[in-house]
């Protein structure tokens, strides 16, 4: 064998090492991006970049009915949770105005909110984990109206719904406006399912504001029949 193909041989094998080393590296770091991305995620960060409080100087003004139907009132009972862990740390300001903003969109169809009381549960750490797993035995629950249940964090849900329950849960911790999930949910509880287009309020991830007149009637249906 020539020199030059000895030479040519050395240069290949040197080159087929640095492809591998490169290779590599790559998958190094993307591990390394993925790993950070689990710490973020399960330490809860993530909700701190991507989820906020509502400003409470926020407001909706009332909207137009959609369909020609008599206003009809709905009984709200709040329990805020307190907990060191999962506890709400919403203000009564804060609250009202979170109630007050959902009953403008519901306006569309002549659905107000009215809140009877407002009320602190202290939980402990395990209690109130149980709560988020859908046990409600130790909260003051009610069949006459909605219950909505206040945590800090839902650990990335935005909001759940217990329509057979009366029962919804919001986090202070929102990726969008807490409002415009109150609303969805309740529409739950009121019998609505998931809408596709994202101008509605029952669409998922988008920030529509709107109920179709065919939701607002199988709504006002609903809350006769459970109020």
């Amino acid at each position: 064998m020539e020199l030059q193909d000895l030479e040519d041989d050395l240069n290949r094998e040197i080159e087929g090492e640095d492809d591998e080393n490169l290779i590599f590296k790559v998958i190094k770091a993307v591990l390394a991006l993925l790993l950070v991305f689990l710490m973020v995620y399960f330490s809860g960060l993530h909700e701190y970049f991507f989820f906020r409080e509502t400003p409470t100087h926020v407001t909706v003004s009332e909207m137009e009915k959609i369909v020609n139907v008599e206003r009809v009132e709905v009984p709200v009972y709040v329990s805020v949770v307190k907990d060191e862990v999962f506890g709400s740390e919403r203000s009564s300001e804060n609250i009202i105005s979170m109630i007050e903003n959902s009953s403008m969109i519901l306006s569309q169809g002549g659905i107000d909110l009215e809140i009877k009381k407002i009320r602190k549960k202290n939980l402990t750490r395990d209690d109130a984990s149980q709560l988020l797993r859908g046990n409600f035995e130790l909260i003051d629950t009610t069949q006459d109206g909605v219950n909505i249940i206040l945590v800090k964090t839902l650990g990335g849900l935005n909001g759940i719904a217990y329509p057979g329950k009366n029962i919804v849960i919001i986090p202070d911790y929102i990726a969008g406006r807490d409002y415009r999930t109150l609303s969805h949910e309740l529409g739950h509880v009121f019998g609505l399912g998931h809408q596709e287009e994202g101008k509605y309020v029952m669409s998922q991830g988008a920030t529509g504001l709107l109920f179709s007149k065919e939701e607002v009637i199988k709504m006002r249906e609903k809350i006769d029949e459970k109020f």
